[in-house]
């Protein structure tokens, strides 16, 4: 008898419900766990990355206390990613600091590289 992994595609109907049953739901996550969703199926990423799903982002923003708004230049999932993911862009090496006037987030090495400060 072979054995499964686990309880594979067990997910696979909370896709199919309807979206802004879906947004209620997905708002409530905190927005690094959304961003971990978008990378489990392309049509996750596409239902998240669309202008509709917006308020989901701003909606998983504010359940953080004291975060500041999205600035105007950049999207809320990408605002997301360079608060809470931890590796430098450019190399993907562990990264703390994020360059703000760049809006990217470096390590140490390639601060120097691209001759910028942080």
């Amino acid at each position: 008898m072979r054995k499964g992994r686990g309880r594979r595609g067990a997910l696979k109907l909370l896709f199919e419900m309807p979206l802004d049953i879906l947004f209620e739901i997905l708002q409530l996550l905190h927005p690094l766990d959304l961003i971990h969703l978008t990378r489990t199926a392309k049509a996750v990423r596409r239902i998240l990355y669309d202008q509709s799903a917006i308020s989901v982002w701003k909606q998983a923003r504010h359940t953080i206390n004291g975060l500041p708004e999205c600035p105007d230049d950049i999207s809320e999932p990408y605002y997301a990613a360079l608060l809470f993911e931890k590796h430098c862009q450019q190399c993907l090496s562990k990264a703390s600091q994020i360059c703000w006037e760049y809006r990217t987030r470096w390590c140490q090495k390639c601060v120097r590289g691209n001759n910028r400060s942080v």
